[in-house]
């Protein structure tokens, strides 16, 4: 068996400054160190910062492609971005580097469409650990995205014990100092 990481973030958004995060790169080196050094995780792709569109999809598919990869095998991918909702369609989108809000089909990555990436690799077998189901900092304004609080208001929540993962315990440890999840 093998482990894997992709860990990855958008610190910038085309012509969208005020959504951007330059303190995600650190969070991406902190992932890195965490199931790196610590739970012998290794990088599945050089990409790390402010991929586009086609970036990020073709190495996704790269990986889960790539003929050395075994059923036994993890993959954790951590990818830090700001997401929306289609206001016509209700999809969500993942905004990256490259994405115009004024044309999130064209731009933008519809979340279902990273998940089916990465079937041949994970087929059914996709899991979201409890510790990416951190609080919102409070209600968002339809179809934007939300600030998360900090890791204090994390501990609790991602301690292992029922239904909680060892992993989950050392990311409320290194946990991220910021991220982003669509509103409701």
């Amino acid at each position: 068996m093998t482990r894997h990481l992709i860990a990855v973030a958008v610190t910038r958004v085309a012509g969208r400054p005020d959504l951007d995060r330059p303190e995600l790169a650190e969070d991406v080196q902190r992932l890195e160190r965490l199931f790196g050094a610590e739970l012998g995780y290794r990088r599945a792709t050089p990409l790390r910062l402010d991929p586009s569109r086609e970036q990020l999809t073709r190495a996704v598919r790269a990986f889960a492609l790539a003929p050395e990869r075994r059923p036994e095998d993890h993959l954790v991918l951590y990818l830090a971005c700001h997401g929306l909702v289609h206001p016509g369609s209700g999809e969500h989108y993942l905004l990256l580097a490259d994405s115009d809000e004024d044309d999130l089909r064209g731009t933008a990555l519809r979340t279902g469409e990273l998940a089916q990436q990465l079937q041949p690799v994970c087929g059914s077998g996709v899991r979201e650990l409890p510790a990416a189901d951190w609080p919102t900092a409070g209600p968002a304004r339809p179809g934007r995205t939300q600030p998360i609080r900090r890791p204090g208001a994390l501990g609790s929540r991602c301690r292992p014990g029922p239904g909680h993962t060892p992993v989950a315990g050392r990311l409320a440890q290194h946990g991220p100092t910021h991220s982003t999840r669509p509103g409701p």
